[in-house]
């Protein structure tokens, strides 16, 4: 299942990744929940900015998509079921 979104994301110019997972485990069923990469945003690994500057300048490529899938495993089976929790992406897709 995730190949297949990845797959068809690439194919429309967007990337996907895996935002958060839970193993089957204890009769729970396996869960997967799925984003653009550009979800969210970077964390500050610095813990004082004025006092520790960075020798290493990057832009940011995040910008916060709304874009979100829940795939959910079906009990006792091999079947995954896909759904759809936000369509919206808020950026253009990748030309590369």
């Amino acid at each position: 299942m995730i190949n297949w979104v990845r797959e068809v994301g690439k194919s429309q110019g967007f990337f996907i990744i895996i935002k958060r997972s839970d193993a089957l485990r204890n009769g729970k069923n396996g869960r997967v929940l799925l984003s653009c990469d550009r979800e969210g945003t970077y964390r500050n690994r610095n813990v004082n900015k004025s006092e520790q500057k960075s020798s290493k300048t990057t832009d940011s490529k995040k910008c916060g998509c709304l874009f979100l899938l829940k795939g959910e495993e079906l009990s006792n089976e091999v079947v995954w079921v896909l759904l759809v929790a936000c369509d919206f992406y808020n950026h253009l897709p990748a030309e590369y």
